[in-house]
């Protein structure tokens, strides 16, 4: 978890996973939890986990509908491609993938 500055400064405590899983249920039931650091930790790399969390969301956005033939997999992968150094390009199409593959496996 990436805690957010008022929180890593103690101005404000950060809630439970339970709170906060129960504050997204009350607004929509179409929510897909991963939990990008410990996927891109696997992988080798925790750095990757924004990537991770990009593939997640692509996945929950093809579930809904909501990525069309506008957006498909080969285009995030295209522009991931273009914008990470060469070095990185396995490592984070390997974390794009393990995105997609955790919401795939939620029910």
């Amino acid at each position: 978890v990436i805690m957010p500055l008022t929180v890593t400064s103690g101005n404000s405590l950060y809630p439970d996973e339970a709170k906060l899983y129960s504050a997204v249920a009350q607004v929509t039931d179409q929510a897909a939890f991963v939990n990008g650091s410990e996927v891109a930790s696997q992988l080798g790399n925790a750095r990757a986990a924004n990537v991770v969390l990009l593939g997640a969301l692509s996945a929950l956005m093809e579930r809904l509908g909501e990525a069309g033939p506008k957006l498909p997999v080969a285009t995030w992968l295209k522009v991931i491609t273009e914008r990470v150094p060469a070095r990185y390009i396995d490592l984070n199409v390997a974390a794009f993938q393990a995105g997609r593959e955790a919401v795939l496996h939620i029910v």
